[in-house]
């Protein structure tokens, strides 16, 4: 099989290069503004003092006039103080909002997962189910766990995010804890390590660069460019999923014509006389070398992540959020990941040469890659990374189908694509558990909650796929994710165009 990789004119380092510029260009504004700001405060303390000097009797006038604003300031702050507490204050659980109970202080907050209410069993419900489904398909399907945690329980926005994250890491570690042990009909693992290897680096930074576009492109540019983006990739999903539909009809056909076909073909003997040896039979279960590295990747952007800090939690060399330091940071990630994925390639190459000498035939479903073909997988799950994070769809509903398009086959598609969500779900659920988002009872919940929906509802449905031989249906899945994707994100926009028209319009701060 011959995988026909796109961006062939395209190359890391442009990519890379395109970004640092644009972070470079923000910290210059941001830099120059300060400096105004520090000049014109400079300015008009240097007139007050020439101002005194000249007429030493608007001394004590321009003294009298700061203790005045001094003591008008904390008015306002005790009256705003006094304020918030009577917004705050409650006598019964009545008078507090959905999902909240009155505290022995006389304040507000959300009740205590248990003792549960009905609809939070049916929330439960209905992300077990949803959660199941997406993971089937190798998508994690945040966004839409989002609105079922802030609607049946009654979540604000930060902490159904955080929770998300633990949801996608339980649920895709019994999703993986399945694919290891399995097995393709060659010999090999069903699990590309090869693609995972090459794919972590580039989708972890280009989630960070993501993140940082969703914070600073405007959100009416935000929802345009997602209206193309979806548009064009359903496009391209329904005509894998049409090639998909017909390459099943083929091979019923053949299985019908072939009923007649002898149970075993014999192998011909190679020019020592002896059976050629198949790639697949070499090929480990759980090859050590490439686990090691993607474990030592894992741990590595973990560490990056706690020494660099972020909004949700300080950083443990007291870097500052979004300042200078803090991008230079971002910066060296990149170069890094880009070192990581050079050295990959080269080693995947000398071992492709090493297996060229020792085999005599190789397995068809596990073709050589090449060095093009590899770079191609990096550059794919960079953009994956960069677009799902700037468009809040996350990685897999973006690197799916772009490696459907690029000719890999579903089953091998769905656990590429959750070993990467629970590699990357384990670094954000990580800095969320150190800012102290979540309860001990959230965490036990969720997790159990999103491992029956890998045990349950993912593994029923990859057993009809696999019994059935219709991998369509996995890829008729992620059309269906997309739908509900793009809807979600619409009625969001239209939520805050009422509210709030101009902040659709309104630039953020490129961190």
């Amino acid at each position: 099989m011959k995988l026909s990789i796109q961006y062939k004119n395209m190359s890391i380092t442009k990519i890379i290069l395109l970004i640092l510029l644009l972070t470079i260009i923000k910290c210059d504004e941001s830099t120059t503004q300060s400096n105004q700001n520090k000049d014109q405060q400079s300015q008009n303390s240097l007139s007050v003092s020439n101002s005194t000097s000249q007429d030493p009797s608007l001394i004590n006038k321009t003294t009298i006039q700061q203790n005045e604003d001094q003591e008008n300031q904390s008015d306002d702050t005790l009256l705003t103080g006094q304020e918030n507490e009577l917004e705050y204050q409650c006598e019964a659980d009545s008078d507090c909002g959905y999902m909240q109970i009155c505290n022995e202080h006389f304040q507000c907050h959300r009740k205590n997962l248990f003792p549960m209410t009905l609809t939070e069993l049916l929330g439960s419900i209905l992300i077990l189910v949803v959660v199941g489904i997406g993971q089937a398909a190798g998508i994690g399907g945040g966004l839409i766990v989002v609105p079922i945690l802030m609607s049946f329980f009654g979540y604000e926005t930060k902490k159904s995010i955080a929770l998300v994250f633990i949801t996608i890491f339980s649920a895709s570690l019994g999703n993986l804890m399945s694919f290891m042990k399995q097995k393709h009909k060659d010999g090999g693992p069903i699990i590309d390590y090869r693609i995972v290897l090459l794919s972590l680096p580039t989708i972890t930074v280009g989630s960070i660069y993501g993140v940082a576009l969703n914070k600073f492109i405007p959100l009416i540019v935000l929802a345009i460019a997602l209206t193309f983006f979806i548009l064009q990739s359903l496009t391209k999903t329904y005509k894998s999923y049409k090639r998909e539909k017909a390459k099943e009809a083929q091979e019923n056909q053949n299985n019908k014509s072939d009923q007649s076909s002898p149970l075993y073909e014999l192998k011909q003997p190679n020019e020592n006389g002896l059976p050629p040896i198949s790639q697949s039979s070499k090929k480990e279960q759980y090859p050590r070398s490439m686990l090691s590295k993607i474990i030592c990747i894992t741990i590595g952007f973990a560490i990056f992540s706690l020494l660099r800090g972020g909004s949700k939690f300080d950083s443990l060399l007291g870097i500052p959020p979004c300042g200078f330091i803090y991008q230079i940071s971002n910066m060296a990630s990149a170069y890094v990941s880009y070192l990581l994925v050079k050295g990959i390639i080269a080693g995947l190459v000398i071992q492709n040469k090493i297996e060229e000498k020792l085999l005599v035939n190789t397995s068809s479903d596990e073709t050589q890659l090449t060095a093009k073909e590899m770079q191609g997988f990096a550059i794919t799950a960079f953009l994956a990374g960069l677009i799902g994070s700037t468009f809040g769809l996350g990685g897999g509903l973006v690197l799916v189908p772009k490696w459907l398009e690029q000719g890999i086959p579903s089953y091998k598609t769905t656990p590429c694509s959750i070993s990467l969500l629970f590699l990357t779900a384990f670094n954000s659920a990580l800095q969320f558990s150190l800012s102290g988002v979540y309860d001990t009872e959230e965490i036990i919940y969720f997790s159990v909650i999103a491992l029956l929906s890998s045990f349950i509802v993912s593994s029923s449905i990859q057993q009809y796929v696999k019994k059935t031989n219709k991998d369509s249906l996995l890829i008729l899945i992620i059309i269906g994710f997309m739908i509900m994707s793009f809807c979600l994100f619409g009625t969001i926009n239209v939520q805050k165009a009422i509210v709030d028209l101009p902040s659709l319009f309104e630039f953020g701060e490129f961190c």
